[in-house]
């Protein structure tokens, strides 16, 4: 099964914003990934990056 890099925005209460790159197979499990690997986060959005090459040779995660 084919993998992506996604940037990844996370948001916390009241203000707080992570920003990242995860390695998943869609953009659902993306999303699915961050929320499960750190509770506090309210909400996240994902977004496909175009460039996989130069992703992949940047910092990223790989989450369970």
């Amino acid at each position: 099964m084919n993998t992506y890099i996604f940037a990844y925005t996370a948001r916390m209460s009241p203000n707080g914003i992570v920003k990242g790159r995860v390695e998943a197979t869609n953009g659902y499990d993306a999303e699915q990934r961050v929320l499960r690997n750190n509770g506090l986060y309210d909400s996240v959005s994902v977004k496909l990056l175009k460039n996989q090459a130069a992703a992949r040779k940047q910092k990223y995660e790989v989450l369970p």
